[in-house]
């Protein structure tokens, strides 16, 4: 028999139904129901729906992943309410369908990768749970955390209504205040499922009574290492000059190897571009050089611009000839000079002037959603896609090296696809586009120069890997390196790396004093982050996430918390601080506020932002 009765569930029922079991025996008020476990039929389906009396039902998973102290998972997979009992099989299939889903696979290797690949309870179709069928309560749900979600020793509870604000209560009254009865259950429900640290409690009540439908520990995440300011001895070169830098967060939030490097410094000689560049302790901050450059009297050709830098960059190398790094390195250095002096002012003075820039076809997104809708092939995506990568920096392989990433995207983009089309509505000038190509062709000079690169030390006998961890200078022409020596000194550069990534570097040096800052504000958790702005439409564009942007979107759902995991921060205009969206952003450590009225549309993609999950404010810093 493969039905077991709700108050008999155990472990190998999943955290969710072994809790509502926990909960049954100690006497607390659960709708009646049972467990359906992996191997069940129909027809033992049928007869377990016997005991329920006809009464309409909510068909839940009840995941290994689920509720645990480690990891609860909350919203990864589907729940089904209100549904008729001829309708419960279908239900019962559709909820362990879920498991197939991207989110969850994701959710599953961020939780525990090992088990996840190797677990005999994955299959090529996904993780095989069980299913918990329920009598339905319909009635106004309410969340509780029996403590603050950020304080496991803390002496309040939160309550959050599904249509009302949260509020916060004490856990035990003083003075002889009575208790708030949907307080006095949520306690009872912690200590039947042995939560110390608190738990997350949701109840329904029907306007007659108060029930528990879920309970499960409060999971928080690991702390976080607090970062530290770099040695002023880093920053004296900026400090010196007189001039006020300013980090260039938005593009390189990390530090940059020593390719990258000296692919700036290279560009700095050759002074080809209308602002000064260092890299101080890995990281790029850029001056004014001058005084800036007079408005043109007549509109540029865009094409002709274009046009210039595709002649650069794909010019044919010697005759039966790979290109050379010193060829690939003088490319870039003319591309440059036409890309800062002519493309990058356009788009910056086109972004300043279209505040809402309509479709953009030559956006990531829009490529990722016509695969999705099978208007071009995953061959044609990867061929628009293939040049780009995931940060500015030679060292990071291309799409076109990671295609899995990709394909990734194209899959969550068609989980999507019949309910958006970013491409439909909303035309916008054909200049206004120009900023997503802006993008494509700077990857194109990248990805140039990574390809000379890894020729060159190839040839050498040298790991690929490490040329962009090889000082510029070092795989000149007529310079011998020997693979053993070149092995170690990358290996000394990625540790450098490592440890500068620790730093908290400033956003301007010299730093002046912070002045009182305009704040949306919502609920916060987690700790303070600066970064660029990506206003997040749909689950398709998460390809794009880098570690210190900020993810703004109008909500924040449990599958887009894990699609971007690794990004700064999110910030949503909607939800409250227990919603399930919230929950797991502050269970991966990704610092959020939520109910931000107004975020999605105050703030514009690449503003630079800090967000303070201490106190759910979102203040924007000075122009980026």
């Amino acid at each position: 028999m493969h039905i077991r009765e709700l108050s008999a569930a155990d472990a190998s029922c999943g955290g969710k139904a072994r809790h509502l079991g926990l909960l049954i025996a100690a006497g607390l008020p659960v709708p009646a129901g049972f467990v359906v476990l992996p191997g069940a039929t129909p027809d033992e389906v049928t007869t377990a729906l016997d005991d329920l009396d006809g009464a309409r039902l909510a068909v839940r998973s009840s995941s290994p992943l689920e509720d645990a102290v480690t990891g609860a998972g909350p919203g990864v997979f589907e729940s089904i309410v209100d549904v008729a009992p001829a309708d419960v099989w279908s239900a019962v299939e559709r909820v362990r369908a879920s498991a197939q889903s991207d989110a969850a696979r994701r959710y599953a290797q961020k939780t525990s990768p090992t088990d996840f690949l190797h677990d005999s309870r994955i299959n090529h179709v996904g993780l095989d749970f069980a299913v918990i069928v329920q009598r339905f309560i319909p009635g106004s749900r309410i969340t509780i955390y029996t403590r603050p979600p950020e304080d496991a020793a803390g002496t309040a509870a939160w309550i959050q209504p599904a249509d009302g604000e949260a509020s916060a209560v004490l856990r035990e009254p003083i003075g002889g205040i009575e208790q708030d009865p949907r307080v006095e259950i949520a306690l009872k429900a912690e200590r039947a499922i042995g939560a110390t640290g608190g738990a997350d409690v949701e109840l329904v009540d029907d306007g007659t009574a108060l029930w528990v439908v879920q309970a499960r520990p409060i999971v928080r995440a690991a702390a976080r290492v607090v970062a530290q300011r770099p040695p002023a001895i880093v920053l004296a070169p900026l400090v010196a000059d007189g001039r006020t830098w300013r980090w260039d967060v938005t593009h390189n939030p990390d530090p940059l190897s020593p390719a990258q490097t000296g692919l700036v410094e290279l560009v700095e000689r050759a002074g080809v571009a209308p602002w000064s560049m260092r890299v101080v302790g890995g990281y790029l901050y850029s001056a004014v050089r001058g005084a800036p450059p007079a408005a043109v009297a007549t509109a540029p050709d865009v094409g002709d611009i274009e046009a210039r830098m595709a002649a650069v960059l794909s010019g044919p190398p010697r005759e039966g000839v790979s290109l050379s790094l010193a060829e690939a390195l003088e490319r870039y250095v003319a591309f440059y000079r036409i890309w800062a002096n002519e493309l990058a002012p356009l788009v910056s003075a086109e972004k300043r002037e279209h505040v809402a820039m309509g479709a953009r076809p030559s956006s990531v997104e829009a490529t990722l959603f016509a695969a999705a809708r099978g208007e071009v092939s995953e061959d044609v995506a990867m061929a628009r896609l293939g040049v780009l990568a995931p940060a500015w920096d030679v060292a990071v392989p291309t799409f076109a090296e990671t295609p899995a990433l990709v394909r990734d995207a194209i899959a969550r983009a068609r989980l999507v696809a019949a309910l958006e089309s970013p491409a439909a509505s909303n035309p916008a000038a054909p200049i206004a586009d120009l900023a997503e190509r802006d993008d494509f062709w700077f990857a194109q000079a990248q990805w140039l120069v990574r390809r000379a690169l890894r020729e060159t030390v190839s040839a050498m006998g040298i790991d690929p890997d490490d040329a962009a961890w090889l000082p510029l200078d070092d795989l000149a022409e007529g310079h011998v390196l020997d693979p053993t020596q070149a092995r170690r000194r990358a290996a000394a550069a990625r540790a450098a790396n490592t440890r500068a990534a620790a730093w908290e570097m400033p956003i301007e040096v010299p730093e002046v004093e912070a002045k009182a800052r305009e704040a949306l504000r919502g609920y916060g958790s987690g700790g303070s982050i600066t970064g660029r702005v990506v206003r997040f439409a749909s689950l398709a564009g998460a390809i794009a996430v880098g570690p210190r942007d900020v993810i703004v979107t109008r909500a924040v759902t449990p599958a887009l918390a894990v699609l971007v995991v690794g990004c700064g921060a999110l910030v949503s205009e909607t939800g409250g601080p227990l919603d399930h969206g919230a929950a797991l952003a502050r269970e991966l450590g990704i610092p959020c506020v939520v109910g931000c009225e107004g975020a999605f549309s105050a703030l514009t993609d690449g503003m630079l932002v800090t967000v303070d999950g201490a106190t759910g404010a979102v203040y924007s810093s000075s122009s980026s």
